[in-house]
C-alpha cells in the first residue's frame, strides 16, 4: 500500500460496489514508511483501520510453539542486519522518517501521480511534452535511466525508469530504445562523468550525451526548491506513481528500488559526536537521486549537449535477448 498513491487506494475502494458478499473489504498490505505518509495519516484519522501485525504472528517464520522456523531464522538474520529507519520500520514496525533525511521538502502525498490523476487538465498532452534522460552509471550498483518529462512552464515529471543492478550499459540502451518508441525525443540525455560509459551509451542509442554538473550541494538545493509546494499546490517536480518501467530488482531487498524510495532513504552525514551537520550526505542509496540531481541542474543551471559531434545509430540484434521478453509498455503510458 505504502508504493499507492492516495488516489490510486481511493479508486480501488470504490469498485467495493456489488453487493454480492455479506460485506466488502479492502485490505493494505505494507510495510511502515514515514510518520508523514498518506496511509498513516489516513488510518489516525480513522478513515482505515490499522491492524498491526509483528513477524511472531507470521507462520512461515515462527513456529505455533514459538521457535523460529528454518526459513525464519534466515529471513531475521538479514533483516537484522538494517539499520536506523530501515531497521526500525521493517524489524520494529515502526512509522519513523530517516534520521536527517536531505529531501525533507519531498511530501509524497503532492508529488506522486497517480493514474488517474493523469485526466485533469494538467496532466493533458502530457505524452508529448518535451524530454530530458537522465543515466547514472552502474553494474554492482543498480544502472538507472530517467525519463523527465518538462510542461510547458518548466515542472518536471518522472515519467519512467530503469533501476536496475547487473545491466550492460549497451543492454541498458537496447531497452530505452524500445521503451521510448514513438515518444518526443529527449532534447539531452544527462549522464554521470564516466567517458567510456558515456561512449557505449552514444553508440548504441545513436545520440550525443552531455555530462552532468556534479555539485552535490548545488544540486541538492535546486531539487529542494523545486519540491516545495508552489502557489498552485503542487510541487515543480512530480513522479508517475508507476514510473519504474520493470519489477523491483530483487537483489535490491532492503534498499531503495526507485526513485521514489532514494528520495526517502538519502540521508546527511553525521559528525563524530553524532550530530548531523547537513554538510554531506551520505553516499548510499543515492541511485535515484544523482540522476534527478542532474536533470534538475541541466535545467536549472543552463547547461547544453555539444553540437557538433555525429553519431551512428547502432542496429541491434534480430534475435530479442530474453532478458527483454516481458518488458512492455504500460497500457496507461
Amino acid at each position: 500500500g505504502t508504493e499507492c498513491s492516495r488516489s490510486t487506494i481511493e479508486d480501488i475502494n470504490g469498485r467495493l460496489r456489488y453487493g454480492v458478499m455479506p460485506y466488502q473489504q479492502l485490505v493494505i498490505d505494507c510495510n511502515p514508511k514515514g510518520p508523514q505518509h498518506w496511509l498513516k495519516k489516513a488510518f489516525e484519522s480513522g478513515w482505515c483501520a490499522r491492524r498491526p501485525m509483528r513477524h511472531r504472528d507470521n507462520p512461515w517464520i515462527y513456529n505455533r510453539d514459538g521457535t523460529l522456523t528454518r526459513n525464519g531464522a534466515a529471513y531475521l538474520a538479514r533483516i537484522k542486519k538494517y539499520t536506523g529507519a530501515q531497521y526500525r520500520r521493517n524489524v520494529d514496525g515502526e512509522w519513523v522518517q530517516a534520521e536527517g533525511v536531505v529531501f525533507d521538502r519531498w511530501d509524497s502525498s503532492a508529488g506522486i501521480v497517480s493514474r488517474s490523476q493523469l485526466n485533469e487538465p494538467r496532466f493533458k498532452g502530457w505524452n508529448q511534452w518535451r524530454r530530458i534522460w537522465a543515466v547514472d552509471f552502474g553494474y554492482a550498483h543498480p544502472f538507472v535511466w530517467q525519463e523527465w518529462a518538462i510542461d510547458e512552464d518548466g515542472g518536471m515529471v518522472l515519467v519512467r525508469e530503469i533501476y536496475k543492478t547487473g545491466l550492460l550499459v549497451e543492454d541498458a540502451a537496447r531497452w530505452i530504445l524500445r521503451l521510448t518508441s514513438g515518444s518526443p525525443k529527449p532534447e539531452a540525455i544527462v549522464c554521470d562523468h564516466d567517458r567510456e560509459d558515456r561512449a557505449t551509451l552514444e553508440r548504441h542509442l545513436g545520440m550525443p550525451t552531455v555530462a552532468a554538473i556534479k555539485d552535490v550541494q548545488a544540486g541538492i538545493d535546486a531539487v529542494q526548491s523545486r519540491m516545495a509546494i508552489g502557489p498552485r499546490g503542487r510541487p515543480r517536480l512530480m513522479i508517475f506513481e508507476h514510473a519504474l518501467v520493470h519489477s523491483p530488482d530483487e537483489k535490491l531487498e532492503g534498499r531503495a528500488h526507485c526513485t521514489t524510495a532514494s528520495i526517502d532513504a538519502y540521508v546527511w552525514k553525521k559528525s563524530a559526536d553524532g550530530s548531523i551537520t547537513k554538510d554531506e550526505p551520505v553516499k548510499d542509496q543515492d541511485d535515484g537521486v544523482d540522476p534527478m540531481r542532474y536533470a534538475v541542474m541541466y535545467l536549472d543551471a543552463g547547461v547544453r549537449p555539444p553540437a557538433e559531434a555525429s553519431y551512428h545509430v547502432h542496429e541491434p540484434d534480430p534475435v530479442e535477448d530474453e532478458m527483454f521478453g516481458d518488458v512492455e509498455e504500460p497500457s496507461w503510458a
